[in-house]
């Protein structure tokens, strides 16, 4: 027993366990008021039926977030064009058995008005600073329907549909409807084979909504593997990395670390050829290769320079140049677009690779043009523009390359 006026003590082992209850019980609330106030993301998407026939989903939409006037959905990508109402969209990425897809079938929804609801715009293009609202441009409801399929696309070997969920409708004579559920039918077009033997576990399959029912199917993927490779290239062949868009060299000791001296002694440098990938943008849910990432695996011929050729020997002075596009790119660099904020990217690998072949035949080269020396004018260069582009895969939705950033135009003058 303590003294008078003493604090009564404790002992050690005891209060270090009331010390334990009390944390767990803080810990204990802090959880649960975390798990009232944490949003149920995956609630929006409920699977009522799922067979080799089709599946059929119930959609729901969250209750939305009033900013005055304007309404808008949590947990809900949205874009959107100046003019026009913003579309608060999820997807979902449903398997099917054949390339002639499925067809759509709404079964019911469940609708709420919201007479005073004004919608969101967009009041300039990215980069561009905001102007006077724009007039509208669209009539009845925008977007026209809360559901929407969208065919075509694969994923490794794969044949996949879409289906968009833009719950939020907006009228142009104002107001806005909200679909709070939709129930939907995708029946699929053809019937499914299914595999024999042990099933082949494909992780990117994983984003499919039916992705247990699939992974029982055939994939056309094992016949392209067996009929697409390098079996057109000669035996005589060297893989080149290229990790950047740029102008490389090959030298006479890089070669010859590559190939050997032998190989490189009986080399004839005129019959040098250099092959790549036609070069293109993909999505990510586009079907790959082993070998490339371009789904006809079409490999075209591009013109190298090559210094001290006429001899037929390649010697220790000698160099094979060539220009070439690395994994990621912006368009009109390509010649595929005249805008020149678009980017594409590789979306399988961290580099583009070409094939180097010889003892063929004469191989394209690149054309030689007369110029004046360097330096003088009108040839003497005194500035010059570049463009920087930043970009990290931190995060992806299902299967869709995200791009979280805003584009910095410069100023006009």
């Amino acid at each position: 027993m303590p003294h008078p006026g003493q604090r009564p003590v404790v002992p050690r082992r005891r209060a270090v366990a009331l010390a334990g209850a009390c944390f767990c019980l803080v810990a204990f609330a802090f959880f649960v008021q975390a798990r009232d106030r944490a949003p149920a993301v995956e609630e929006w998407l409920e699977v009522v039926s799922d067979d080799d026939q089709g599946v059929e989903l119930v959609l729901r939409a969250p209750t939305p977030e009033r900013r005055e006037r304007e309404l808008y959905l949590p947990h809900f990508a949205w874009a959107g064009t100046p003019g026009l109402p913003i579309h608060f969209q999820r997807t979902v990425l449903v398997a099917v058995p054949g390339p002639r897809g499925a067809s759509l079938e709404v079964l019911g929804e469940e609708r709420e008005r919201f007479a005073d609801a004004v919608a969101p715009r967009v009041s300039a293009a990215p980069g561009e600073s905001p102007s006077q609202a724009e007039p509208l441009t669209w009539s009845g409801s925008e977007p026209a329907s809360a559901v929407r399929l969208i065919p075509g696309g694969k994923l490794r070997g794969r044949d996949l549909v879409t289906i968009a969920f833009t719950p939020l409708l907006f009228e142009s004579s104002g107001g806005a409807t909200l679909v709070r559920s939709a129930r939907v039918r995708l029946r699929f077009a053809e019937r499914p084979r299914l595999q024999q033997g042990p099933l082949a576990a494909e992780p990117l399959h994983r984003a499919f909504v039916n992705a247990a029912t699939a992974g029982r199917w055939e994939t056309r993927f094992e016949v392209q593997k067996s009929r697409v490779g390098t079996a057109a290239l000669p035996d005589r062949r060297l893989r080149l990395r290229v990790p950047r868009t740029g102008l490389y060299v090959l030298n006479y000791d890089r070669l010859r670390l590559a190939l050997g001296d032998t190989e490189l002694s009986n080399l004839d440098p005129r019959t040098l050829q250099l092959f790549v990938d036609t070069w293109a943008p993909i999505p990510l849910r586009a079907d790959s290769t082993p070998a490339s990432w371009q789904g006809d695996y079409a490999l075209q011929e591009v013109p190298l320079w090559v210094q001290g050729e006429g001899d037929a020997s390649f010697d220790t002075q000698d160099t094979a140049a060539f220009y070439a596009l690395g994994p990621e790119e912006y368009l009109d660099l390509t010649g595929l677009r005249a805008d020149s904020l678009l980017h594409a990217q590789n979306p399988y690998d961290r580099s583009q690779f070409a094939w180097l072949v010889w003892g063929v035949q004469p191989g394209l080269r690149a054309a030689i043009v007369s110029a004046p020396e360097p330096g003088t004018p009108p040839d003497l260069v005194r500035s010059g523009w570049t463009r920087l582009h930043f970009e990290e895969d931190l995060q992806f939705g299902t299967c869709d390359d995200l791009w979280f950033w805003d584009e910095i135009r410069a100023s006009r003058r």
